[in-house]
Formats: structure tokens, C-alpha cells, sequence
């Protein structure tokens, strides 16, 4: 089958850099006065300098009263070398380096962890992002300290502790979405945060977001086909028990209800235009998540003792017309349920000891029941999966003189996993189960070496995995419902370094990633799928990232990455001819992984008065799935905000892809032509926030 280019288009010809230079019509460069901020990172369990760290994390450090537009996950994919956000009706993932998992599958690459607390389901459980400290995107396997779910990074989000004195912010947001339907949304968020008495401290926020989302359906009786409502909550908490002894709690409860009629066809009979769909019936997802930890701190004479204990619970369900038309065919259902619990105790050195060291123990178990039907005529299939892990890991630093750092640490991880599955159709019912008991060596190796106070040399070596898992949505026996672990070892060589007396910060990385026991789907006689682990794989590339200030409020930070990721062993069953064929897709590149990315951004801000940033992001072409045959060309959008502050008080006019470039977030050949999902239109909004 010939490849399908998705093709970009633009609304106005202004080239889209000149958003940028709107925003720098003078720029005085203060070098005696301005260094840049220190940013303090725990990626490893301890608190240490960010430009200390023998990695490239990229951290976001909202304050209340920003707007979202820079804390949400298209800015922190932004500001990150060859990375890839999809934020689809079907699922929401960042793809790093080219790893991804299976298709619409249980688990992901991206590990991502709340206050301590790991999610099993990645960016599809997690809750909305606001109200936060810090957000550390990690790049590279985490296995060591991280464990499962880490192949290819992790993503922390970290909630404010309690103010020590009275705090209270609220910020109003009134959206416009400019995709040819005028539909408008609302936002609400507002927080308090303080001292109740000596020893204790605590603060709630919550934030709250609805309306359209411009998306019309031709069919429905309704015109809006994308209403979006979302409501969040997140709460803290600090009791002092002693000098050397804290407990902290942070929950966060997110309820979603969001139409899901967003896909349409780009070609065929059933084509439509942008941001048009066609659906028969009602197709909608309602979500509720919720994280809650409560963290145990106590300081001893020579170490610091830390226990995480968390509970996460997730609950899903949606309707789905699978033809995404006026097709009379049956719908697709989820109804998802997924509990977990953890404990995780560390022993670690204290901040002020030469050398850093931590020990630890990880034990959780999760329960999971889905139930999921497609097909025609219907097919039920009711699964259960049980697991359990323990896990024993440790890190410690080696100085080898001034200058030279060896950074060793491993874990030892047991999963265990146990899964069934009643499959019912017009056939009868059948049931299956498989069980899985694994230990998996996850080690790394590093070694830096400080070439001057401001520069700092690395080299790292470490290993992550996706496990295996069950087959939940096309299985048709025990042999198709099961699949293994795949693995990614990475090898990282990177430079930090301090320019013109800390005036600009440059990194630069090449990495090189080897996939092995590659989790696929295939082909299956009769219409189904199975997943194996059939496939082999690499990504390498470079990655750049530079952040100066300019003086007198001016801000300039850019990255650029470049990656090859591609298939180097990988044979799967197609479609051709009416018949399935097996095909060697070896040497085919990944899917969602862009040949370049880059951005620029300019920022304006001296706390009052006239404040303003700009972003350019872009990406080169990238295909969408495994047989190269859809493609999405080469993109970039720009988003810009430009406000006044006054006294307590800011107000703005912002603008997300304000020069409304059209591209896909989703995209996949059909019988019926190419089906695809439109990524955000241009949204202008209008805010207002505050802070006593």
C-alpha cells in the first residue's frame, strides 16, 4: 500500500518566528547581573544541583499563577529534544527517543510517579497538572531506581509543600477555539496554603475546566461532538513530630468526562473536513483517578530514613463508534478498574556527606479488571490480572580523586503476575489464564568527571524494561493472551558546562538505545491480534539544550535533536491481497519518532508591570505506525502570552498554535480510508490571576 503524507497547512503566511521577534524589540544584555536560577532535582532520591546531575533531565517550576499553557504536556514536550506527545481520544503518551509500548496496551515506556507514588498506566491515569512544584522529565531507562515501567524515562510530578505563612492564589481563564466552530471553555483553579499551628501546615487547591472542545458532528443530534468537563482536586499536608521527624500526605482526585467523537476520515468515501465528524451514535469517556501517599521522613545521626506508602485507584469508561461513522456498526466498550497499593523504604546519606548513597525496598500490589467488547457481531471479553513485585536496589558515588565521580547502583526486581479471561461470543464461552513469575537485574554504571567549577562531563550506562502483559482487547486463546518483558539498554555520553560566568547553561548528549524482545502486535487468521515479542530495534542521536538570561527581565532557552530510531529485526503478518502475508518491516523507522525536533522560546518578566513569552516548537516528519504507510510531514506551532501585572493581580491574552497549524495527533490506514484524529486548533484565552 502506498504511503499516505499527512500534510500540514496554515492559515496565515506570517512566518512564524516573527512571533518571537515581536517579543524582542530590545534586548540589553546586563552580564554582571544576571546568572542563571540554581534548580534543585531529587531524580535520584537526594536533593543535588540540577547542573550536577550526570543526565539532561528537562524541569518545569510552575508558579500558581502562570498559565497553563507552560506547564501543561505540550510545553514540557516542547522544551524536550526528540520527544513526541499524543494526546488522543484513544490514549496519552510522550513518546521519548522512539520507544513506544503497544498500541492502546495497559502499560508504557514512561514511567510516571506523584509524590513517590507510581502510576501503572502511565499518562492515561495520571490527574490533571496543576498545583505543582516541580515537573521532572527524566530521559533514558530508570530501571535502577525506578524499577518497572521505565524503559525509556520517567516523568515526577511533585505537589508544593504547605506555606509557612497564609497563602492563597485563584486564576480565571475564559477560552476561545478558533477551528471554524467558535466554541468556548472555561477554567477555574484557586488554592489556600499555611500553618494551622506549630507543627502543622496544609493546603488544598482545586481546579475546574469545561465546555466544547470546537469538534462538530454532522450526524448527531447535538452539534458539539468534543464537550470536555474536568474536575480536580489536590490536598497537603505537614505534621512535624519532632526536630528529625516528618510526615507528609499529598492526595489528588481527578474526575473527567469528555465526548470521545473526534476521529474522522481524511480520505475515502466518508472523508471529511478538519475538526468534522460523522458518527451514528453517542461515543463519550468518563474517567476518575485519584493518588494518595503519605511519606515518613525521619533524620538520623549519619543517614535519613524515608517510607512512601501510596494508593492509587483508577476507574474508565467509554463507548467508542469503532467506524468512527454513519456505518451501522456495533460499538466498542471498556469498563476499566484498576487498584493499587505500595511501600517503598529508603535509607539514604544525608545532603552534607561526601559521598551519596542510598539503599532501599519496593513492594506493591495491583489488581486490575477490564472488560472490553468489540467486534461483529460482539465479543465480551471479561479479564482479571493480578500482581505482585518486591524489589531491592541501591545507588552509591564513588569520588576517584577531585575531579572524577563513579556512579554505580543495581536493583533486583521479582513480578509476579497472574491473568484470566472469558471470552464470550456466539461461539460459547471460553476461559484462559496464564501465569508469569520474573526476576529481572536492572543495573547502571556512570562516570563524570568535572572539567571545570561550571562543566561537567558524563558518560552512563543503564537498563529499564516494559514488562509483559496480557492481551486484554483481541485475545482468542491462552497462547495470543500473554506476552513477555521487552528490554532497552542505553549508553549516554554527554557535556553540562557554564558559559561566560554562568550565563548560559549548554548541555549536550548523543545517545545510542538497543531494544531487544520488542513487544508487537500481529496479525491473526480470523480477524484478531496477538502480541509478541518479536522484534528488535535502536535509537541514537544528539540532543542540545541551552537556557541564558539576558538581563533586565529577558529569558532565551532552545533545544534541538536529532535521532535515527528504527527497526533492525521485526517480521509481522499484513494484509495484502485479502490474505495475510508475512512481511520484514526490518530497517522501518519507529513509529512517533520525528528525524529532528527543536524549539525557542523568549521570555519577559520582572514581576510587574508588562510581562510576555514566546515558544516556537517544531518537529520533522514522522510516520505513525509500524509499516511506514502514514506519515505526518513536517510541523511547528508557536504559542505566545503577553499580560500586565499589577499590584497582586496579572492579566493576560495568550494564543496556543496561534498561527493555527494543522497536524494530527492520531493517524491509521482503515478499510474505509484514513482515519485520523486533528491536534489542537489555535486557542486564544483571556486571564486573570491573583495572589495574597
Amino acid at each position: 500500500m502506498p504511503s499516505n503524507t499527512l500534510t500540514m497547512t496554515r492559515r496565515f503566511p506570517i512566518k512564524p518566528l516573527a512571533a518571537l521577534l515581536m517579543l524582542t524589540p530590545c534586548i540589553t544584555v546586563a552580564a554582571a547581573e544576571t546568572t542563571v536560577d540554581t534548580l534543585v532535582i531529587t531524580a535520584r532520591h537526594w536533593q543535588e544541583n540540577a547542573r550536577q546531575l550526570p543526565a539532561t533531565p528537562t524541569l518545569l517550576t510552575p508558579e500558581p499563577d502562570d498559565h497553563e499553557l507552560w506547564s501543561s504536556l505540550e510545553s514540557l514536550t516542547g522544551r524536550t529534544a526528540n520527544a513526541r506527545l499524543e494526546d488522543s481520544s484513544v490514549q496519552k503518551r510522550i513518546v521519548l527517543r522512539g520507544i513506544t509500548a503497544v498500541n492502546t496496551g495497559l502499560q508504557d515506556p514512561l514511567g510516571v510517579f506523584v509524590d513517590g507514588v507510581g502510576l501503572p498506566l502511565g499518562l492515561n491515569q495520571a490527574p490533571a497538572l496543576f498545583n505543582l512544584d516541580r515537573i521532572e522529565l527524566l530521559k533514558g531507562p530508570q530501571g535502577t531506581l525506578y524499577g518497572r515501567n521505565t524503559e525509556a524515562g520517567a516523568l515526577r510530578l511533585i505537589t508544593p509543600a504547605p506555606a509557612q505563612q497564609l497563602e492563597t492564589w485563584a486564576r480565571l481563564s475564559q477560552l476561545y477555539l478558533d477551528n471554524g466552530n467558535g466554541e468556548q471553555r472555561s477554567r477555574l483553579a484557586a488554592g489556600v496554603s499555611g500553618p494551622l499551628n506549630d507543627a502543622l501546615k496544609a493546603g488544598l487547591a482545586i481546579r475546574a475546566e469545561g465546555g466544547g472542545t470546537g469538534i462538530h458532528n454532522t450526524h448527531a443530534l447535538h452539534d458539539e461532538a468534543g464537550d470536555f468537563e474536568q474536575l480536580s482536586l489536590s490536598a497537603s499536608a505537614d505534621l512535624d513530630l519532632s526536630q528529625r521527624t516528618r510526615l507528609a500526605f499529598r492526595s489528588r482526585l481527578d474526575r473527567t468526562n469528555n465526548d470521545m467523537e473526534r476521529m474522522r476520515y481524511a480520505s475515502g468515501p466518508l472523508r471529511t473536513d478538519p475538526f468534522t465528524t460523522a458518527y451514528n451514535r453517542d461515543a463519550y469517556n468518563e474517567q476518575h483517578t485519584g493518588v494518595h501517599s503519605i511519606r515518613l521522613t525521619h533524620q538520623l545521626p549519619t543517614a535519613e530514613l524515608t517510607a512512601i506508602t501510596g494508593v492509587s485507584h483508577y476507574d474508565r469508561h467509554f463507548i467508542m463508534d469503532m467506524d468512527a461513522s454513519t456505518l451501522p456498526a456495533p460499538a466498542s466498550a471498556l469498563d476499566q478498574d484498576n487498584r493499587m497499593w505500595s511501600q517503598e523504604i529508603r535509607l539514604s546519606s544525608l545532603p552534607s556527606a561526601a559521598r551519596q548513597w542510598l539503599i532501599g525496598l519496593y513492594l506493591f500490589n495491583e489488581d486490575s479488571d477490564i472488560d472490553f467488547s468489540t467486534g461483529t457481531p460482539t465479543t465480551l471479553r471479561h479479564t482479571n490480572i493480578d500482581q505482585e513485585g518486591v524489589a531491592l536496589f541501591g545507588q552509591v558515588e564513588f569520588p576517584l580523586g577531585e575531579r572524577w565521580m563513579l556512579t554505580t547502583g543495581a536493583r533486583l526486581e521479582y513480578l509476579d503476575q497472574s491473568g484470566n479471561q472469558d471470552n464470550i461470543s456466539l461461539l460459547g464461552q471460553r476461559r484462559y489464564s496464564a501465569d508469569h513469575g520474573n526476576t529481572e537485574f536492572l543495573p547502571n554504571l556512570g562516570l563524570s568527571y568535572h572539567l571545570t567549577d561550571g562543566s561537567l562531563a558524563y558518560f552512563n550506562l543503564s537498563r529499564g524494561y516494559l514488562p509483559g502483559s496480557y492481551n486484554y482487547n483481541q485475545a482468542s486463546d491462552a497462547e495470543s493472551f500473554t506476552y513477555d518483558a521487552e528490554y532497552t539498554d542505553t549508553a549516554e555520553l554527554g557535556l553540562k558546562t557554564d558559559l561566560f560566568n554562568g550565563q548560559l547553561e549548554a548541555d549536550i548528549n548523543l545517545f545510542y538505545s538497543r531494544i531487544s524482545d520488542k513487544q508487537i502486535v500481529d496479525l491473526q487468521p480470523g480477524g484478531t491480534q496477538s502480541v509478541s515479542n518479536a522484534a528488535k530495534a535502536r535509537s541514537y542521536g544528539l540532543e542540545l539544550a541551552l537556557k541564558a538570561p539576558l538581563g533586565q527581565g529577558w529569558q532565551l532557552d532552545s533545544t534541538f535533536g536529532l535521532q535515527h530510531a528504527e527497526a533492525t529485526d521485526y517480521t509481522q503478518n499484513t494484509f495484502s491481497g485479502g490474505q495475510l502475508v508475512r512481511t520484514n518491516l526490518s530497517g522501518n523507522k519507529l513509529p512517533l519518532a520525528a528525524p529532528y525536533t527543536y524549539s525557542l522560546g523568549v521570555q519577559y518578566d520582572k514581576g510587574h508591570g508588562w510581562f510576555g513569552q514566546a515558544r516556537l516548537n517544531g518537529s520533522g516528519g514522522y510516520y505513525f505506525d509500524s509499516q511506514n504507510q502514514v506519515k505526518q510531514s513536517a510541523w511547528q506551532s508557536v504559542d505566545m502570552e503577553l499580560g500586565y501585572a499589577f499590584r497582586d493581580y496579572r492579566l493576560s491574552l495568550a494564543a496556543q498554535n496561534l498561527f493555527d497549524e494543522q497536524y494530527y495527533t492520531r493517524a491509521l490506514n482503515t478499510p474505509n480510508g484514513l482515519l485520523v484524529e486533528d491536534a489542537a486548533a489555535r486557542e486564544i484565552s483571556l486571564n486573570l490571576s491573583a495572589r495574597w
